[in-house]
């Protein structure tokens, strides 16, 4: 009976031991699939890592539209984690998280209309509002590690496709992998 007890004793250290440091980087792949807006509509973008000012750099994705009714569609699966209204501008942003990567947060900024409400299931190419104001929008994901938030290049977490859309309109959307939001 002891020899079980000790065996018992050990596998409930190694599962204590194991399970702890839950802040390491989630590896399971978040995969954007659907393209947020209409190129057709598209005037203009802020490239991610585009310089704002001296000491930042755009933490996001920037579309600037023709159209100031165009929709903004969700890039992938997973559910409203908060709606917040922005300070200073009289639009929202939107943000999402997927059960099967939860680390990662998608942040649909500037977005106007909102259809979406916190806890709702999305699926990609559902429509979570319009286009915020100054007829802009802009994409970001975050992941957050023992304490750090890192924003990264969309594309670099994208679908072949998604990405090919992107690249018709321009090639460089992402001036760096990674920035401080």
């Amino acid at each position: 009976m002891d020899y079980f007890k000790k065996v018992w004793r050990y596998l409930l250290v190694v599962t204590v031991f194991t399970s702890c440091g839950k802040d390491a980087v989630d590896t399971s792949p978040l995969v954007l699939s659907y393209v947020p807006i209409d190129f057709s509509k598209l005037e203009s973008v802020v490239a991610f890592g585009e310089e704002i000012n001296a000491e930042k750099k755009s933490p996001a994705i920037e579309y600037i539209l023709l159209d100031a009714n165009a929709d903004i569609h969700a890039m992938a699966s997973g559910y409203v984690e908060a709606l917040v209204m922005n300070e200073g501008i009289a639009d929202y942003e939107i943000r999402v998280r997927n059960k099967k990567s939860p680390d990662w947060l998608v942040i649909y900024d500037h977005v106007l209309d909102v259809k979406v409400s916190e806890g709702d299931p999305i699926d990609p190419g559902m429509v979570l509002g319009k286009v915020g104001i100054g007829q802009r929008t802009e994409i970001q994901l975050n992941i957050k590690t023992k304490g750090t938030e890192l924003s990264y290049c969309p594309l670099g977490n994208a679908s072949p496709e998604f990405v090919t859309e992107h690249q018709a309109f321009m090639s460089d959307w992402c001036l760096e992998d990674s920035v401080v939001p």
